[in-house]
């Protein structure tokens, strides 16, 4: 099973900068690095916040479609908060966006991911909503980061369960011809 991560990761931002809502915002800073489900997300809040939602993103350029989404509800300030207990879809190379009603997210600049800006104030963080993204000249990022787990191929279950089968078959075979002797 593979750890995966996606976001830029959930920090101060070191420089008093902070994003504040409601629209939704992210980076192709740090792309899943794995297909699965995403089950813990962490934000780091300027202001409270409340009606915070992550959501996975796949596209490029401006076009990009929400694959999953999960709510966070509202996050307290001053601190990285984590909220576990989510499920919500991820490919490889999707990237995470952040949605919230008010509050602020503190925000990192510079870095090398470009800043995805919805451009508006409507959540976007709904599987798949699609919607054209702005850069507006620049790289910086939202305290944001989510973890969870890669899937196991159904395939890759039945050919384990199957070869499993094989090997009690055969040995109840050999054991067989054994007291037969």
């Amino acid at each position: 099973m593979t750890l995966i991560d996606i976001g830029p990761g959930a920090d101060t931002g070191g420089n008093g900068y902070s994003w504040g809502g409601p629209g939704t915002l992210g980076s192709t800073t740090n792309p899943a690095n794995a297909t699965g489900t995403l089950t813990a997300g962490s934000v780091w809040a300027t202001v409270d916040i409340t009606g915070m939602k992550l959501g996975t993103f796949y596209g490029s350029g401006a076009d990009w479609t929400c694959r999953g989404a999960a709510s966070l509800g509202s996050i307290a300030a001053g601190s990285k908060q984590t909220v576990t207990g989510l499920s919500f879809a991820v490919a490889t190379n999707d990237v995470l966006l952040q949605y919230h009603a008010t509050g602020n997210v503190a925000v990192t600049y510079p870095t090398a991911g470009a800043l995805l800006n919805s451009a508006d104030t409507v959540d976007h963080c709904v599987p798949s909503d699609y919607h054209l993204y702005t850069n507006p000249g620049y790289n910086d990022w939202g305290s944001i980061y989510a973890t969870g787990t890669d899937v196991i191929p159904p395939t890759v279950i039945r050919n384990k369960f199957l070869s499993y089968r094989r090997e009690r078959i055969r040995g109840m075979v050999f054991r067989k011809r054994l007291l037969l002797k």
